[in-house]
Order: structure tokens, then sequence, then C-alpha cells
């Protein structure tokens, strides 16, 4: 478990539940300290969508190998969503991915982006997250943040997207030594699309190692299963090069 982190933009109740009010919304969730006490969550009975509470009142209960705990409101209001994913399992892992692919699909990419932050702030070795929290990073053009989030994940992760990903930032960031460490990473841990293959070949191309390069390209072009775009330039880089 990592550091205790309490944003001071919530709104707490003394026992121990959060809101995060954003104009006429709110979200609600439990604090560090909660999620450290109880451990392992095995049931979450949620409020019903519509119901209305007054701040200070129970709107449900979480139960853990440990305890029991009342959800209490800290501010008044009606129910007009509920994580869905904890209902089903409340493990945190498989319900907070569940819920954060709700919230991408919904385009709600900010709300994505905090669960993101606030579950890696846990525990930040959490490769799948740490994925997940990059690539928003990535779309929005923030390669720095992408990068400092997929290495306190641990850049030696045994996950190949992971390091893949890893891979295009590093590249993106200019640093194609460890790019090059990141993608050979990837392709020995799984078998990869065409895509990674062709970033591992400009980052050789760019270090000077031509011969490593065109066979990187033909590789891209081996695995089939590149757009024609860039199929087109990998076909022209390796003639290039060879």
């Amino acid at each position: 478990m990592s550091e205790a982190s309490y944003p001071e933009e919530l709104a707490y109740h003394p026992e121990h539940d959060w809101a995060r009010v954003e104009g006429e919304h709110a979200t609600l969730g439990i604090t560090w300290y909660a999620q450290d006490a109880l451990g392992d969550v095995v049931f979450v009975d949620l409020p019903e969508v519509g119901r209305t509470f007054a701040k200070g009142d129970v709107a449900g209960v979480v139960e853990s190998v440990k305890a029991a705990a009342d959800l209490y409101m800290p501010v008044g209001g009606e129910i007009v969503e509920v994580n869905e994913a904890l209902r089903a399992d409340p493990s945190h892992a498989a319900a907070r991915q569940t819920y954060v692919a709700m919230l991408l699909e919904q385009h709600r990419v900010e709300a994505a982006r905090r669960l993101l932050q606030e579950t890696l702030a846990i525990n930040p070795a959490q490769p799948a997250f740490a994925v997940a929290l990059a690539r928003i990073y990535i779309e929005q053009r923030d390669y720095r943040n992408a990068l400092e989030v997929l290495d306190k994940a641990g850049p030696a992760a045994r996950n190949a997207e992971f390091q893949a990903m890893r891979g295009a930032v590093l590249q993106r960031l200019g640093k194609h030594a460890e790019a090059v460490e990141a993608y050979q990473n990837a392709i020995r841990i799984a078998p990869q699309p065409g895509t990674t293959w062709v970033g591992l070949a400009i980052s050789l191309e760019t270090l000077g190692r031509r011969p490593e390069a065109a066979q990187a390209y033909r590789r891209a072009l081996d695995a089939g299963s590149l757009a024609a775009e860039a199929r087109e330039y990998a076909e022209s880089r390796a003639r290039a090069l060879e």
C-alpha cells in the first residue's frame, strides 16, 4: 500500500467517505484509510438509481474479509448512477478495470483519468492500469506524464503491451536507445503486431543501426497487420536500408 492520499478538493464525512463535487454532480467513494482498514472487499450494497439521501444518511454497505462498514453520504442528493462493476465484482482490480472501460466508452475521459490516478496512488505497480492512464496522456500528447506513470509501475514489468507502449513513449521523447530496449522486451514476452516492429525499426535507424533496422522493417511486413500507409512506409525504408 502506498502513502495515504487525501486530496483537498474532496468533501469528507467523518466515517471516511468522500465526495468530489463537479457542478450539479458528485462522485462518491471511500478514503484511503477505509480501503486500507477493510482490505479485500467481498460484497458491496449500493443504492438504487433514483433514491434521494440527505447529508449523513447511510446509503449502502461495504463488506470485506475483515469487517463491514456503512457508506455515508458526505453530501445530500439523488443517486443518478452507480458503479455496477462494484456490485457485480467488488474486488478492486476487476471492478475498477470494468468501470474505467465503461467511462471511456462513454467518452468520460477525465473521470476515467481521475479513477486511474486514484487506483495507481494506492498501488503504482499495476501495469494494466498504468497502460490505460498512459494511453490517455498519449492521446493528450503529454508524453512525459505517460512515461512517469509507466516507470512508476515498473520498467521491467512482464507485460508485452506495457513494454510496447513504453517504447513508443520513449521514442516520442527522443530516447531511442531506451525505446529499443523496451520494444525488444515486448517482442521477447509475446508475438507483436507490425506496429511494434515499425517502432523498433525507427529507433534502430535513428541510432544508425541500419542492418538491424532493415530486418525490423521486414519483420513488420511479415506480421501482416499494418495499415496500407504504414506498410508502404516500411517497404520503402527496408529497401533504402538494404
